[in-house]
C-alpha cells in the first residue's frame, strides 16, 4: 500500500512597484502585496491619514521598481490556494479609481464554478467602472481562479 503523502499546491508571488496582488476566498477580499510608495510608507508609519494618501501629489512616487536602479529587490511571499479562490492582480489605474469594496462585490458576484468568459466579463466590469470614476491611469486587470 502506497500512503506516499503529498504536499498541496503552492503559488508563488514576486511583487515589486505599486501593482497589486489580491485573493478572494469564500467572499473576502484581501489585498496580499504593499505598495513600494512614498505614500504607503508614511501610511504604515502613521504619518498620513487613508484621505491624505488619496490625495497626496505623491502618490506615484515608487520607491521600489524594476528598470530603476540595476538591481531590484523583489518582495516574494508563498500562498497555498484553495479551490475557488480567485487572484486578481491589478495595475493602480484600477486601484486608484475603484474600492476595495466594489472590487470583493464585482468578483464575489462570478458564478462557480468560475469559466473563462465569467472571469472576462469581471476583467471587463472592473476596466468599465475605472473609467467610470475617472480612468486617469493605465488599467491592467489579469484574474486566475482556482479550480474546484
Amino acid at each position: 500500500m502506497n500512503s506516499r503523502v503529498t504536499d498541496p499546491p503552492t503559488l508563488w508571488l514576486g511583487h515589486v512597484g505599486d501593482s497589486r496582488c489580491y485573493r478572494q476566498r469564500r467572499g473576502k477580499l484581501e489585498q496580499l502585496t504593499i505598495d513600494h510608495s512614498l505614500v504607503e510608507e508614511q501610511l504604515r508609519a502613521g504619518q498620513i491619514t487613508l484621505d491624505q494618501a488619496a490625495h497626496s501629489p505623491m502618490r506615484n512616487l515608487i520607491t521600489r521598481a524594476i528598470g530603476s536602479q540595476a538591481t531590484v529587490q523583489p518582495e516574494i511571499q508563498s500562498h497555498r490556494p484553495q479551490a475557488n479562490d480567485v487572484y486578481l492582480l491589478a495595475s493602480d489605474g484600477l486601484t486608484h479609481e475603484v474600492s476595495d469594496e466594489e472590487i470583493a462585490e464585482i468578483l464575489t458576484a462570478i458564478p462557480k464554478p468560475q469559466t473563462m468568459a465569467a472571469l472576462t466579463r469581471a476583467c471587463e466590469e472592473l476596466i468599465t467602472s475605472a473609467n467610470r470614476n475617472g480612468g486617469n491611469d493605465n488599467i491592467t486587470v489579469l484574474l486566475v481562479a482556482v479550480a474546484p
